[in-house]
């Protein structure tokens, strides 16, 4: 990817592979909340979407929803903006936790990311 600004410019260093997602979330941190689209995720970290210009290096509250396992599902992640892509209509965002995502804190994310079915969050 060809990021507008990244903390690092290099291949892909990722300690947990980012797979596909689809699911709403709501930047918290943002007043008026900001709802975006996630369409990738981690353990330790996520890419989402949106027409609202955030600035680099951010730290940002997500509340991400969706269902798994036919269950709803709420749960916020905290990170900071370490990459931006201006694309068509908006701006791609990746996302580096503050700590990675466990069965602890965020249950659902957590499982979906390390289940064998990873189309969506949302079913």
């Amino acid at each position: 990817m060809d990021f507008i600004l990244t903390l690092e410019n290099q291949h892909d260093k990722r300690k947990h592979p980012r797979l596909p997602v689809v699911s709403k979330a709501t930047i918290l941190s943002e007043v008026p909340f900001i709802k975006v689209m996630v369409t990738n995720m981690s353990l330790s970290g996520l890419l989402f979407h949106s027409r609202k210009w955030l600035d680099f290096g951010k730290t940002v509250a997500l509340q991400i929803e969706g269902r798994y396992r036919k269950e709803p599902f709420r749960e916020v992640v905290t990170g900071k903006i370490v990459a931006v892509k201006r694309g068509g209509i908006g701006f791609s965002y990746g996302v580096q936790f503050d700590k990675v995502v466990t069965s602890g804190s965020q249950p659902s994310l957590y499982g979906y990311l390390q289940s064998s079915k990873h189309s969506t969050v949302r079913e």
